[in-house]
């Protein structure tokens, strides 16, 4: 043990021992230190923690005040909304106002085969077809097609409207023919269908028509001459958004009109006749599809609507008069 200093030598022995035991346990005192040096630090780190929090939640009380106070009042966001769709609705008129006249002053008048003809048909089947299929879509029926043979709950009864809940509602179309027919004294009642079904054809894949008939989407390509009578087929809605061809057309329209002949109807009115020379253009040729399509057809409303009870669409071509052979 080292001598103690003369001035420590002077001091009472109790304090000389205390004095030896701090020198002698230096590394202990020191790590004392430190330890509580730590604790100190930690403790002053949780507190400025805990202001921070404290800061942002009274930062993000205060910038939700800001919002709520920026906000519109219901009022306000009404009239904001209806000045949107006032604006929008403008915008998307006059958007179709001009692709109109472009297309009733440009396209319309050229002849066929032009490069104005050529041009906006590749448009269409480009750039063009998305905002075409919309507004077939949107403007029409053509692009819709056949997913069952039998009526929904629109005809659950002859004054339901478009408020009924169809999915809810069970469809009695029966009864619907028979009350058009006694309360105004109609003799007749002719249903209408496309010669494809309807004007885009058969749904393939319809669950609804298993074991009916399957379907396979196809996309007509107009021939040359039929271009040249009438160009506007090139982007017509069968060429851009396919028609649905049944595979088993006898087995569709007999479907077909047995419920109808089940539901009182006497007879159809049937349309789309024209296009078969347009879809026989994947089809083998419009005679080859005139020939399958109207034997099916006419010996379907032999069986189920006895005596004729049958007209034909208002506009053909000649594979369809050529296959006429009970109907007129």
């Amino acid at each position: 043990m080292k001598k103690l200093p003369k001035e420590i030598q002077k001091l009472p022995k109790e304090l000389q021992k205390d004095f030896t035991h701090l020198v002698e346990d230096s590394k202990v005192v020191v790590e004392e230190s430190n330890q509580v040096l730590r604790l100190a630090a930690a403790e002053a780190a949780a507190e400025a923690e805990a202001r921070l929090e404290q800061a942002r939640s009274d930062a993000e009380v205060q910038f939700k005040k800001a919002i709520k106070k920026a906000s519109p009042s219901p009022r306000q966001q009404f009239i904001l909304i209806r000045w949107a769709q006032k604006v929008a609705g403008a915008l998307v008129g006059v958007a179709t106002a001009a692709f109109l006249m472009f297309y009733q002053w440009v396209v319309e008048p050229a002849p066929p085969h032009s490069l104005r003809v050529k041009a906006f048909a590749a448009l269409t089947q480009g750039v063009l077809r998305g905002a075409m299929l919309t507004f077939f879509a949107s403007a029409s029926d053509f692009t819709r097609r056949l997913t069952s043979v039998e009526a929904n709950a629109k005809f659950s009864r002859l004054d339901a409207g478009p408020e009924e809940d169809w999915e809810a509602v069970p469809a009695d179309f029966r009864r619907v023919v028979l009350s058009i027919k006694q309360n105004y004294n109609v003799r007749y009642v002719y249903c209408w269908h496309g010669l494809p079904a309807y004007w885009g054809g058969v749904m393939p894949d319809t669950p609804t028509l298993a074991g009916v008939t399957g379907s396979t989407l196809v996309y007509p390509k107009p021939t040359s001459s039929i271009a040249e009578v009438e160009p506007s087929l090139l982007w017509s809605p069968a060429v851009l958004a396919g028609v649905g061809i049944a595979d088993n057309p006898y087995g569709l329209y007999s479907a077909m009109h047995a419920y109808l002949a089940s539901s009182a109807v006497d007879g159809v009115k049937v349309d789309c006749q024209a296009g078969v020379g347009l879809v026989g253009s994947v089809l083998g040729g419009g005679p080859a599809a005139a020939r399958q399509f109207q034997a099916a057809l006419e010996d379907s409303i032999a069986l189920h609507f006895p005596g004729n009870h049958a007209i034909n669409c208002m506009c053909h071509s000649s594979e369809n008069f050529y296959r006429f052979s009970r109907t007129a």
